[in-house]
């Protein structure tokens, strides 16, 4: 599990929902204490010259460690073998430190792949290569990917850290120049890599005032969990389920970004006492912006949403998916870490849909489907 430094959260299929028992919170109109505000100089001063870099990670060569000759008959990952592996990567500065987002856009189901920083290029790396400067450049966890649309993971180094990143600031801890590699999780060679490049085309900080904290938290698309009910069920989580706490959170790490794009927005939300009953709409470009603000939230700020899931009950649908998750042999570790992690956020109704759901049972738990009597396909 990560540090209290780390958020490392990998997403799921279309077919799960993370956040599946939040409900009953409502955020305030106070705005979050942050220090977007201050503008781009302000996060800049402790974390190098530029607020953003990006990867695009390309194919370095396809999986071949699995023969389908041996592999279970059931495994679809026999067939899968060659599953190219592809997508992008962004890091980010705010007043924490630095942020970073993988975005998988294709990878083979059930495995978590390794993901690291390496000193150098892409051409440098291969099976049994250490991480840059050790600690500094390895990961947390890995990439969990439950089939389409691919799987994310977010971690923060803080700036106070040892091991903290900086773009580009003092060579011991720039990452500009390194590169990010998606790893084969049985052989330990790259599967996708990219080079880590200084992105200068968005802007960075916001104008003073940063939005309130209920706005915030309708940007991100956490209003669910303020509705009367919500999908947790009556009675679930708490009052306070959205705190500011969770609006500095999510506008520091997954907001700021969008708020030039969504001044209009912004504006209709913020004349409306009640942003998130509020009829306003964002532009096209406002919401593919904010697209990924709520797994975000769910990625860095996972640990202020946990109120807002409903305590689970013993010997209770958590209790049984965690038992299910021993009879997933080689996968029972990552079974265990993602139980956990619903648990978490939904308690008992997360825990509930999860046994029972298609996807997780298909592309998962397939060595021994979680399904309860009546609910198998």
């Amino acid at each position: 599990m990560s540090s209290p430094h780390t958020r490392t959260i990998a997403l799921l299929a279309s077919g799960l929902s993370l956040m599946a028992a939040c409900s009953n919170g409502a955020g305030s109109n106070a705005p979050p204490g942050n220090t977007a505000d201050a503008g781009p100089e302000a996060a800049t001063a402790t974390t190098g010259s530029v607020p953003r870099a990006t990867v695009m990670l390309t194919q370095v060569g396809p999986r071949t460690t699995v023969d389908p000759a041996v592999a279970e008959p059931s495994d679809p990952n026999a067939v899968t073998a060659h599953w190219p592996i592809t997508g992008q990567a962004e890091f980010r500065t705010n007043a924490q430190g630095v942020g970073l987002h993988v975005k998988l856009v294709d990878c083979r189901t059930a495995y978590v792949y390794p993901t690291h920083i390496f000193e150098g290029d892409c051409g440098a790396i291969a099976s049994g290569t250490e991480p840059w400067d050790g600690v500094r450049g390895r990961l947390s966890s890995g990439a969990f990917c439950l089939g389409a649309p691919g799987a994310s993971l977010y971690e923060l180094r803080e700036h106070a850290e040892t091991t903290g990143w900086t773009l580009g600031g003092p060579p011991e801890s720039d990452i500009l120049g390194h590169s990010l590699a998606v790893l084969d999780p049985d052989t330990g060679a790259p599967l996708a890599c990219g080079a880590i490049v200084a992105d200068t085309t968005k802007p960075s900080g916001i104008a003073p005032p940063p939005p309130s904290a209920a706005v915030v938290h309708k940007l991100a698309g956490l209003c669910i969990f303020a509705l009367a009910g919500g999908v947790g069920g009556p009675g679930a989580g708490s009052p306070q389920c959205l705190t500011d706490e969770l609006a500095t959170c999510t506008l520091d790490h997954c907001v700021e970004p969008c708020v030039a794009q969504c001044t209009d927005y912004v504006g209709c939300l913020a004349s409306s006492e009640r942003p998130c009953e509020a009829a306003c709409g964002p532009s096209e470009a406002c919401a593919i912006c904010l697209a990924d603000a709520t797994s975000c939230t769910v990625g860095f700020c996972g640990d202020h949403l946990k109120a807002c899931a409903p305590p689970s009950t013993p010997d209770g649908p958590c209790a049984e998916l965690r038992m299910c998750c021993t009879r997933q042999g080689p996968l029972e570790d990552a079974c265990f870490q993602f139980a956990t992690m619903i648990e978490g956020f939904g308690g008992d109704p997360s825990c509930l849909g999860t046994l029972n759901d298609w996807d997780f049972n298909t592309n998962f738990a397939y060595r021994s489907p979680c399904y309860q009597m009546g609910f198998e396909p």
